[in-house]
This record gives structure tokens, C-alpha cells and sequence, in this order.
């Protein structure tokens, strides 16, 4: 087994425990303060929103209107447009916590 492989293989064993440990600071925070976490949600959302539009908008400057990934964008418009999935990916384990936290309440 190569160093690559060793590396993805201790990743995938502690995703589970990462993954864990976030989500339970994020409804611990999310209990404590509801709405303030509601609006610091819809701002990951629209920030990364944002940022995924604007490596778009490049994209249709340039005449490609159909386009998968960010293959053909700029390294900075490339830069964003993984932010931005990024930012609402992480808002989307933000809202489940709310969701809990709401639950739980």
C-alpha cells in the first residue's frame, strides 16, 4: 500500500468521527442560540451561493452555457466555485443541526 492509499484510507476512518464531532458542536450552538444560528445558516447559504454564481457567470461570459464541475473556469473562478459547494454543503449539515436542535427543544 502506497502513501496515497494509506492517506485516503486513514481519511475515510475518521470522516465518520469528524463528521461526528462537528455536527455536535454545531447542534450544541444551535440549541443555545436558534436564531442566531438560523441567520448564520442562511449566510452560508447565500455566500456560497454567491460564489458559485459568480464562476458561472464567468462561464456564460465566455459563450459555455452548458458546463459540469469547474473544468473550464479560470483557477480563481475554479477556487470559488469549490468554496461556494463547499459553503453550502457545510450549511446543509448546519440546518440539520438546526433541525435537531429544534427537535430536541
Amino acid at each position: 500500500m502506497g502513501r496515497t492509499h494509506a492517506l485516503l484510507n486513514l481519511s475515510i476512518l475518521c470522516a465518520p468521527i469528524a463528521i461526528g464531532l462537528v455536527m455536535g458542536l454545531l447542534v450544541m450552538s444551535a440549541i443555545f442560540e436558534p436564531i442566531s444560528f438560523g441567520w448564520f445558516t442562511l449566510g452560508l447559504y447565500l455566500i456560497g451561493l454567491a460564489l458559485f454564481l459568480c464562476a458561472k457567470w464567468s462561464l456564460l461570459r465566455r459563450g459555455i452555457t452548458i458546463s459540469m464541475g469547474s473544468s473550464e473556469a479560470s483557477v480563481w473562478n475554479r477556487r470559488a466555485y469549490r468554496a461556494g459547494h463547499t459553503l453550502m454543503v457545510f450549511a446543509i449539515f448546519a440546518t440539520a443541526a438546526l433541525l435537531e436542535a429544534v427537535s430536541l427543544s
